[in-house]
Order: structure tokens, then sequence, then C-alpha cells
């Protein structure tokens, strides 16, 4: 469909991934409803790059643990998520694991970020009540206090 395999690997593993993610946060069988897509991106970044995943995943839990919320920390992986791609696609290189190809066709540079995009989008746009709850105030926080039982 792409093309050469080796030129075209990071692309499709890309909108594989972006398939999952959608298929996650609008599935037919919920009438089109679903998660936030966050643990299947998280699964989409561990398999493109280990290494992009633990800066991903560092990001929610630090977030989460300084401010409180994890929502937080997730709309920050998102935009962590786009930043990087920009940064390091732009420039050329590419993630994967170390047995992958680290290149690619130069011709799917916009794609792959426009695809980033779209997922990190995706995501941000899922989270609109928590972005809502966090401005006003109201977004439950991280408790590590046990509940008393009344």
């Amino acid at each position: 469909i792409f093309g050469g395999p080796e030129a075209t690997r990071y692309l499709v593993i890309m909108y594989t991934g972006l398939g999952a993610v959608a298929g996650h946060d609008y599935s037919p069988w919920l009438s089109f409803k679903g998660g936030k897509g966050i643990a299947t991106s998280g699964g989409v970044i561990l398999y493109t790059d280990p290494r992009f995943f633990l800066l991903t995943f560092v990001t929610v839990i630090g977030t989460a643990i300084v401010t409180g919320y994890v929502s937080l920390g997730s709309l920050m992986a998102a935009v962590v998520y786009i930043i990087v791609h920009i940064v390091v696609i732009g420039r050329g290189a590419c993630f994967a694991w170390g047995s992958a190809v680290r290149t690619y066709d130069p011709q799917y540079r916009a794609e792959i970020i426009v695809i980033a995009l779209i997922m990190a989008g995706m995501a941000i746009w899922r989270h609109k009540a928590n972005i809502q709850r966090l401005l006003a105030g109201k977004e439950n926080k991280l408790s590590w206090r046990k509940k008393e039982k009344a």
C-alpha cells in the first residue's frame, strides 16, 4: 500500500496506531463512545520506541505527583507527544526499536507529524470535560490517604 517496507514502516505503525486509538475512543460497539485513548496511545508509543514511552510515562506520573491531577498528566503527555514528534521528525530522525529501521522516506515527514497531531488532538479533545473541571477548580485530585469507612 505505502511502497517499500523499509521506507514506510514508521508511517504504517502511525496509521495503525491512529486506528487503534480511534477505535478505542469511538467504538461502534459502544455507540461510538469510549475511553480517552491514553492507555491505547501509550501502547502505540511503547511499540514505536520504549525510550519515547518512558518520556511520556514520566510526564504523566510526574505531573500527577506534582499537581495531584492525573488528567493534567495525560494532557501534558499529549503535548509532549506533539512537541517531540515535531522536533525529532522535523530534523529527519525517527523513533524505532533498536532492530527497526531508523529512517523513513522524507516525503512522509509531514504526514507523520499530522498523524501525531491528530492522535494528540484526540486525547486533548476527549479530555474536554476534565479541562473544564480543571479550569473551574473542580477536578478530582489524587489522594494518598485511605478513605475512612462511614
